[in-house]
């Protein structure tokens, strides 16, 4: 248990989420409620393109951040011996 936490994270993780559609959405909250909807609506579309464009510029079938990770993985896995408990278990 040295390196991992019991703790959740799960409300960090939606306060993130919360504190980022807030930034993205600040200049609209003057604005009236369909013009604003729009805008919430037109931002986001233009974001889910961004990221597809980004996504389609990947090679392989990991995006670039996981495939790193999991290369440190590997790599770090390699110093790993595995050690026969008993019956079929290691």
């Amino acid at each position: 248990m040295s390196h991992f936490s019991i703790r959740s994270h799960f409300d960090m993780l939606v306060n993130n989420l919360s504190e980022s559609f807030n930034k993205m959405i600040v200049e609209t909250r003057g604005k009236p409620i369909l013009t604003m909807m729009e805008t919430i609506r037109t931002k986001i579309m233009l974001l889910i393109i961004k990221k597809k464009e980004e996504a389609n510029k990947w090679k392989g079938m990991l995006c670039p951040k996981i495939k790193k990770k999991l290369d440190v993985n590997i790599k770090d896995s390699f110093r790993c011996v595995p050690s026969h408990t008993g019956g079929d278990k290691y």
